[in-house]
């Protein structure tokens, strides 16, 4: 396992970070995004999209759920589970998203960790001792 640390200070640099681990993902990479309620989960996620060369709006699918993002040759789906439980995920149909050659970003994904299959890489992101500094670690097996 190769696990990466960054000490980011702004919300730039965090779409930054998400567009220099963009440059490491290989199709059917399950991906799980991990860290606190507002912490940066899915302005990471946009920065991984921009390093993609996806250029349009890009928006937390916590109420949806599921965002795909289309490119050329695949998809990008951006999960949201912080409103699903594990129950749920098969009455969405998550197996029809994670049996493809795309992409998944999951957020919250220890919330359906007893269904879903582990992820290919895993994206801590924490608060430190202030407010302005967050902490990611970037894990890939």
């Amino acid at each position: 396992m190769i696990t990466i640390e960054k000490k980011i200070y702004s919300e730039k640099k965090l779409i930054e970070s998400g567009k220099d681990f963009s440059a490491s993902i290989k199709l059917g990479d399950i991906i799980s995004v991990e860290g606190e309620l507002g912490v940066g989960k899915t302005t990471f996620t946009k920065g991984i999209l921009f390093g993609l060369g996806y250029q349009g709006l890009v928006q937390s699918p916590t109420f949806s759920i599921i965002k795909t993002y289309f490119f050329e040759y695949f998809k990008v789906h951006h999960i949201d589970l912080y409103r699903i439980n594990d129950d749920e995920l098969t009455n969405i149909g998550i197996d029809d998203y994670l049996s493809t050659n795309d992409v998944c970003i999951i957020e919250w994904f220890h919330r359906g960790s007893k269904v879903l299959p582990s992820p290919n890489r895993t994206v801590n992101i924490k608060y430190t001792d202030t407010a302005t500094m967050r902490f990611a670690s970037f894990q890939s097996t």
